[in-house]
C-alpha cells in the first residue's frame, strides 16, 4: 500500500520539484542530490553555539539564510507553503536529537500578533515548533508566550529600528509552569537576534532557567558581525543590503 501511494504521489524535491526516489532503507528526504549540494550549511562546529551577551543561552541554526534556503523560507512564511515545514524542521530535529547537555522540558515558539495571524492564516514558528515537539517527544507550551503589541514587521526596518522594535511586545502567561525549566525557543530566521532576545528576556524574567534558541536559518553577516567590523547605528541609516539578505 505504501509503495502504491508513493507511485501515485511521489516525493518531490522542495527546491526544484523533481521526483525523488527514496529506498526503503533511507531516511526521509526532501531535496534531490543536486539541490542538496547547493544548500548553504553552517559548519558543524558552529551549528549549536553558546550565546554571549544575549538572554538566550544557546543558538542553533543549520543553514545560512541565502539562495535556495532563503527562497524556501520566504515561501513558507508568506506564500502559504506550509508543506515546507517538514523540510525546514528536519535538519533542526537531527541536530537537536544529538544535543545532549540538557534535557529540554518544553518547546516554545515566537508568537505573532492576532492581526498578522489572521492575515497570514498561520504562525510559521508555531508550525516548526509543533513538528519539533512531535518528532522529539517534547511537550509544546502553547500560548506560554504571547504577543501583546502589534509592532512593525522586522523585515521592513533598518538595523537600528530592528533592535528596538520588539521591545515590550511579548508577555509570558505560564510562569508557574515554566519556572526553572529548560526550553527550546523556535523561530524561522535569525538576523539581528533582537526578536529572540526580547522573547528570551521576558522568559528569563518569568523564571526560565535555560533557553536554547533555534531557527531554520541564520544570516551569514548579522548584526554581531557588523559591530565587529566597526559598524555604527548612528542615525539608523543602515540597510539590510549590507548583510546580503535580499
Amino acid at each position: 500500500m505504501d509503495r502504491l501511494f508513493k507511485l501515485i504521489y511521489p516525493t518531490k524535491c522542495a527546491i526544484c520539484g523533481v521526483n525523488i526516489e527514496i529506498k526503503a532503507t533511507q531516511m526521509q528526504e526532501f531535496t534531490c542530490n543536486n539541490c542538496k549540494l547547493k544548500l548553504e550549511y553552517i559548519r558543524d562546529d558552529y551549528v549549536v553555539k553558546k550565546a554571549y551577551g544575549k538572554y538566550f543561552d544557546y543558538i542553533c541554526s543549520p543553514y545560512f539564510y541565502e539562495k535556495e534556503i532563503r527562497n524556501l523560507i520566504l515561501g513558507f512564511k508568506f506564500s502559504n507553503k506550509k508543506y515546507l515545514c517538514d523540510f525546514l524542521s528536519l535538519e533542526l530535529i537531527n541536530i537537536l536529537s544529538k544535543f545532549k547537555p540538557y534535557k529540554i522540558d518544553y518547546v516554545i515558539y515566537v508568537p505573532i500578533s492576532l492581526k498578522r495571524c489572521f492575515e497570514r492564516g498561520y504562525n510559521q514558528s508555531y508550525l516548526l515548533a509543533k513538528r519539533i515537539s512531535q518528532r522529539l517527544d517534547i511537550p509544546i507550551a502553547k500560548y506560554g508566550l504571547i504577543k501583546i503589541k502589534n509592532n512593525k514587521t522586522q523585515s521592513n526596518l533598518n538595523v537600528a529600528q530592528r533592535l528596538t522594535n520588539p521591545k515590550g511586545a511579548y508577555k509570558v502567561l505560564l510562569k508557574s509552569v515554566l519556572k526553572d525549566k529548560i526550553v527550546l525557543l523556535v523561530d524561522d530566521i535569525y538576523t539581528t537576534g533582537s526578536t529572540l532576545n526580547e522573547c528570551s528576556k521576558v522568559l528569563k524574567e518569568a523564571g526560565v532557567k535555560t533557553i536554547i534558541a533555534v531557527t531554520s536559518a541564520k544570516a551569514r553577516y548579522g548584526f554581531d558581525t557588523y559591530v565587529r567590523w566597526g559598524g555604527s547605528l548612528k542615525s539608523g541609516w543602515i540597510s539590510w543590503k549590507h548583510f546580503r539578505l535580499h
